[in-house]
């Protein structure tokens, strides 16, 4: 399937945020707003992460599916606080790559 000039130049962009927000500078601006730096956009709270976890009833045996997942915050947080499974999907893959780098919050 063909991407169009403008999925192309959206992907480009998403590609360059990635690379941006693992400046040292927004990583600290991250981690005081959220509790954690995992280089995202999401500026979910750790609070926040943990309250939808409970929410939405986590537990070992579960799985969760995080689309839109970027770098993985809150996802791979709830799944570390949890015990459940998880699965990240999005595009660009930079922001996957990165969150294959983190183990922990």
């Amino acid at each position: 399937m063909n991407r169009s000039p403008e999925e192309l130049a959206q992907t480009e962009r998403f590609e360059q945020s990635y690379t941006n927000l693992q400046s040292t500078v927004m990583l600290s601006i991250e981690r005081q707003v959220c509790g954690c730096d995992y280089g995202g956009s999401s500026w979910t709270t750790r609070d926040e992460a943990q309250r939808i976890g409970v929410m939405l009833g986590l537990r070992p045996g579960m799985r969760l599916l995080d689309v839109g997942a970027g770098s993985g915050w809150p996802g791979l947080y709830m799944a570390e606080q949890s015990g459940c499974d998880l699965a990240l999907v999005d595009l660009p893959l930079s922001g996957l790559k990165i969150a294959a780098g983190w183990l922990r919050c």
